[in-house]
């Protein structure tokens, strides 16, 4: 979906600049906006009320993203350096080999695509997470494959096949549980007792906001979408150390330059504190909200358009527009949002009375503070039964009314067929609402006999038998 008003800061021009000047862009492009997919910025917006300053680390995926040229990458570049927003302007970059991921979208969301051996790192981060006594991270996924062994955060390179020290990937096998096709975590020590393998079944296809944490005395506790998993059997005493290096885009398993994760990441943040059940809960909300499909079909003399959302976070209402040009807009329906949820929800309206032709719908979320996002566009081709009513009919001399209803077309060709196939009169007319029916003059030298009138256009023909007495 379109971005809401919140906006990503340069992370660049922060550290060159005391003060951010911003300027507004109007940008026209005329119908391409139906087509081209936007990128948003939703997942830049801080979390609940939770001060940055708690922040070690904030990756968002819709700033401080650049290219080969150290401009700001566009979809479908490869990123180069990936730069922290918390303050702290850390940089993430690959610096050893040229596998390097690419700036994507996904259901309106912005994500890196990370694929056989891509990774970004940075090394002097660990200065401020070896010695922490807690910590809360949440991490933004969506895999392209299950029952899978690859990883997407790790903490040295190159992997060393070991779940320890501080990691996060899928893991097909649990060598601890015996559960299967799960995530898994581990903290300092090599030691099954301070990791965690999930509930079966945990990876997914489906967008993801993990999250670990842990206080020092503590057991590691995992959630999954805001939901609490499982926990280490172990309570594990910190402080946290040996890490030298985060590693985003690879796990213990992936110790080969071509292995990896296979699939997105999104927002990734680092907290310095360990955080309650309902305050993760929050956070996992507030990053990005994924609508996971949106669509619109005829149905009868109806168009039924269904949307689906994966979580919601302060949504008052959905309104469904439509519109003939991209231009003007018309409200077809206003939908209660659910608030704040985290759970799939599917919605559906109807359009009751459709433009004829073709015309495109879209969603507007608006948030209980106003602020609102749009999501693409439906393009629908609605065609009403073709009827075309000839009277008087047969005619007693050669002048009769046409009236057409369910052209969607305005200009509509003309002929006279008579019993051999030939045309004998033609003529092009224009519909207008005013002028329906309208009104037709036949020449003199039409002889008296059967015929059929056809009426054509881009991609409709219809046709009705005309008698002439």
């Amino acid at each position: 979906m379109h971005s809401k008003s919140s906006i990503c800061p340069d992370t660049r021009k922060i550290a060159k600049h005391s003060s951010i000047h911003k300027t507004s862009y109007l940008i026209l492009l005329s119908y391409l906006f139906l087509f081209l997919p936007s990128v948003g910025n939703a997942q830049c917006t801080a979390p609940i009320n939770i001060p940055v300053s708690d922040m070690i680390l904030w990756l968002c995926p819709d700033s401080g993203v650049y290219n080969s040229s150290n401009n700001p990458a566009s979809i479908g570049e490869e990123v180069y350096e990936w730069h922290d927003i918390s303050g702290n302007n850390w940089v993430f970059e690959n610096t050893r080999h040229s596998r390097r991921p690419m700036l994507d979208t996904n259901n309106g969301n912005t994500y890196l695509d990370f694929n056989g051996g891509d990774y970004l790192s940075n090394s002097a981060i660990v200065d401020s997470i070896n010695g922490l006594g807690e910590f809360s991270i949440f991490v933004v996924i969506k895999s392209n494959a299950t029952n899978t062994d690859n990883g997407f955060l790790f903490h040295r390179y190159p992997p060393n096949g070991s779940d320890d020290g501080l990691c996060l990937r899928y893991d097909a096998a649990g060598a601890n549980s015996g559960r299967s096709n799960l995530i898994k975590s581990g903290l300092l020590g090599n030691t099954g007792g301070n990791q965690i393998e999930t509930n079966n079944n945990t990876q997914t296809t489906n967008r993801q906001t993990l999250t670990i944490r842990w206080a020092s005395g503590g057991r590691l506790y995992s959630f999954i979408n805001g939901t609490p998993d499982d926990s280490s059997n172990n309570n594990v005493t910190g402080p946290l150390s040996g890490l030298s290096e985060i590693v985003i885009g690879k796990g213990a398993k992936n110790n080969n330059v071509n292995s990896g994760w296979d699939g997105y990441i999104g927002s990734i943040i680092f907290y310095k504190n360990q955080y309650p059940d309902d305050t993760i809960r929050d956070i996992s909300i507030a990053l990005p909200i994924e609508l996971l499909n949106f669509d619109a079909q005829i149905n009868a003399d109806q168009v039924e358009i269904k949307w689906t959302t994966a979580s919601e976070t302060n949504n008052d209402y959905f309104t469904i527009e439509k519109t003939k040009d991209g231009n003007s807009y018309e409200t077809v329906a206003i939908v209660d949002g659910a608030g704040n949820s985290i759970e799939r929800r599917d919605y559906s309206s109807l359009d009751n009375n459709p433009y004829k032709g073709l015309s495109y719908y879209r969603l507007k979320q608006t948030d209980y503070d106003g602020s609102f996002e749009y999501s693409k566009h439906i393009a629908i081709n609605y065609r009403l039964k073709n009827h075309l009513n000839i009277y008087p009919n047969p005619l007693i001399n050669r002048t009769f009314y046409l009236k057409l209803d369910g052209i969607s077309e305005k200009k509509l060709e003309i002929r006279l067929i008579n019993s051999m196939g030939s045309t004998v009169f033609s003529t092009s007319i224009q519909l207008e609402e005013e002028t329906n029916p309208i009104r037709i003059t036949l020449p003199e030298h039409i002889a008296r006999g059967i015929y059929y009138l056809i009426g054509s256009n881009n991609d409709e023909v219809i046709q009705q038998k005309l008698v002439i007495e």
